[in-house]
Order: C-alpha cells, then structure tokens, then sequence
C-alpha cells in the first residue's frame, strides 16, 4: 500500500516541478504568456510520460483499494499496450493474478453494479481467508466494503456483442444471503472462478 502512495506521491510532486518549471523559463524569457504555453507544453508530454511509467510498474507498485492490488484486466489500456510493444513490461494475465492470490496478495476487480437506474462503478476485493480458500467483500466507488458471504455461485448471461470493451460479460455472484448482478471483464471473470473454485454455469 506504501508503495502505491508512493507513486501517487512521486507523480504529484513531479506535476508541481513541471508547471513551476513551465512559468519559471517561460517568465524569465517572455513574461506569463510564454510560461503558460511552456506549462501546457511540458504537461502535454510529462503526463503520457507518468501513464507509460505507471504501465511498468509491478501490482504491487500501483495504486491500492484497501489494501488490495489490480488485476490483469485494469492494465490492458493503451499505455499498458505500448508498454508491451516497447518491452518495458511483461503481459498481464488471469493466471499470474492467480498465482499472486494464493501467494497471499488481495485483489479488487473492477466492477459495474446492475439494478439501478444506470450501472454503478465499484470493486469486489477478493482476498485469502487463511485457510486455503477466498473471502469476498464488495463496495461501490463512494460506499463501504460488505462480505459476501459464502459459499458463493457464479451464474453467466450469454451477451453478444460484449457489454462494452472493459466490461464483457454479464454474471450473478450469489452468496449465502445476497446476491449480486454485476458487469465484469472476462480476465477478472477467469480470476474470480479460479480463486473461488466453482464454474460459471449459464443462465
């Protein structure tokens, strides 16, 4: 979790240095006009320069959700593609999200919530319960975590075309006492099936 204060902390800081370089070289050559066209210079390249690095980085390097890292499926955007055809970072997958669960680590998948009016962004954190098996909390962007209680099923809705680029497929996480109808990307789908042992059947 430090270490994705860290990187937070580090972009700040160099966002600060940029813009005051920008009017400090702009004002002593020109005067405030040159130093806000410097600014949005330098910002227009400091800040694709902050996404490639941030593609780099290792999970645990990124940006936390209580204390949780991201999956595979939350690096798959542009810089992260760049990124692999530079060879400055290895392809993310489903199994090394695996593999780094039953290390120990905690992940959050992103979300959308089905059953309001539109659909609500949010995480499910999936982490180890201690004794070999997985707990499941979940909590929209602006609420409080609640678990999920167990054992939980995984049901899946055929959709075609896939609901959007992030969000593929459709399922119903159903837990002891509540259920749960969420968009879900087929990485984190694959993850979530593994981590909790059980199949998605069809609906």
């Amino acid at each position: 979790m430090a270490n994705g204060r860290l990187f937070q902390l580090s972009v700040l800081v160099g966002t600060l240095f940029v813009v005051a370089l920008g009017f400090g070289v702009g004002g002593a050559i020109e005067g405030y006009g040159l130093g806000v066209l410097l600014t949005l210079v330098f910002m227009a390249l400091w800040i694709p320069a902050t996404m490639l690095a941030k593609a780099t980085l290792p999970a645990s390097a990124m940006p936390h959700v209580e204390g949780t890292q991201p999956t595979a499926a939350a690096r798959q955007g542009s810089f992260d593609r760049l990124a692999r055809v530079l060879r400055l970072s290895q392809p993310h997958t489903a199994a090394q999200d695996l593999a780094r669960f039953r290390r120990g680590a905690g992940l959050h998948l992103l979300v959308q919530f089905e059953g309001g009016a539109r659909p609500a962004p949010g995480f499910l954190l999936l982490g180890p319960d201690g004794q070999g098996g997985a707990q499941l909390t979940y909590r929209r962007i602006s609420g409080k975590s609640q678990p999920l209680a167990g054992p939980v099923a995984l049901v899946w809705e055929q959709v075609a075309p896939p609901v959007t680029r992030r969000y593929t497929d459709v399922i119903t996480v159903r837990g002891a006492q509540s259920e749960l109808r969420l968009r879900i990307n087929a990485m984190d789908l694959e993850l979530l099936s593994g981590a909790l042992g059980v199949e998605a059947v069809t609906a």
